[in-house]
């Protein structure tokens, strides 16, 4: 029962010593500005909530992102036994990593590699844009397209 004593006093010890090491700090810390507590958004002013929805288009960039993924899973297994397989094992990797690239290239012909309007198709697509209004406009009349 001693014992038992001992170790609550101790603990008790232990308790105000943190209590007293929090106490000093809150006492002697400076006070924030408002600015500081906002979150920071490199630098910005935070113009949308933090809890806001995104465009339903980024999951299409998710999925693609967890296909690579998925891809990397299966390549670090084959790494190990590669040598053992031989080429029978590289062919398939190269046949495997084939359909990737077709996706890819489906994905990129799309526009649907990188945000909601799409990295790669935006340039052309604009482009493309350009050129049939300086058509429409270059015959005199003003539409625009």
């Amino acid at each position: 029962m001693e014992d038992f004593g001992s170790a609550l006093v101790l603990a008790g010890v232990v308790a105000a010593l943190v209590l007293g090491v929090y106490g000093v700090s809150a006492a002697v810390r400076l006070r924030r500005a408002p600015v500081t507590v906002a979150p920071f958004l490199s630098g910005e002013a935070v113009t949308e909530h933090a809890v806001s929805r995104y465009h339903v288009r980024w999951y299409t960039v998710t999925l693609l992102f967890l296909a690579f993924d998925m891809e990397m899973v299966f390549m670090y297994p084959w790494v190990l036994v590669v040598t053992d397989k031989g080429a029978p094992a590289v062919v398939e990797m190269f046949a495997f990593l084939a359909v990737l690239a077709a996706a890819v290239v489906y994905a990129w012909r799309k526009g649907h590699s990188g945000g909601p309007d799409g990295m790669a198709a935006a340039p052309r697509r604009t482009a493309r844009l350009h050129r049939d209004r300086d058509r429409h406009t270059a015959d005199g009349v003003s539409c625009r397209v």
